[in-house]
């Protein structure tokens, strides 16, 4: 039964309308220890622990493919500065409401590699 709590744990670090729920769920198990007294034996101790360590892994997951991104990015941009700069700039011209994300500039890689300049 730990795998669904876990699964609820990395699904509500990914998603903002669930982490309310999280937030509700430990103070739920804090008061439980509270009034109960902490035990690890108890059922509720057990999937708070394994939906804490869902949340942690997605959290982790989630900023190292933040960072890899940004390192990937960063490196692309070094290869070819002129025409990457350029086709970033034009876009967000055009875009100017809007964020550079991963899908994005992975758009505008391949647009820079098949076309070549």
């Amino acid at each position: 039964f730990g795998l669904p709590f876990s699964y609820v744990g990395s699904y509500s670090s990914k998603s903002t309308k669930f982490k309310s729920y999280t937030a509700l769920f430990a103070m739920l198990c804090i008061g439980m220890w509270f009034v109960n007294g902490f035990s690890i034996h108890q059922y509720v101790t057990y999937f708070f622990f394994c939906s804490l360590w869902g949340y942690l892994i997605a959290g982790i997951s989630k900023e190292y493919e933040v960072q890899s991104f940004k390192d990937d990015a960063d490196k692309f941009i070094r290869e070819n500065p002129n025409s990457i700069e350029a086709k970033i700039r034009k876009w967000r011209d055009e875009n100017p409401e809007s964020e550079l994300t991963p899908e994005v500039f992975f758009q505008i890689q391949q647009e820079v590699l098949n076309n070549g300049l």
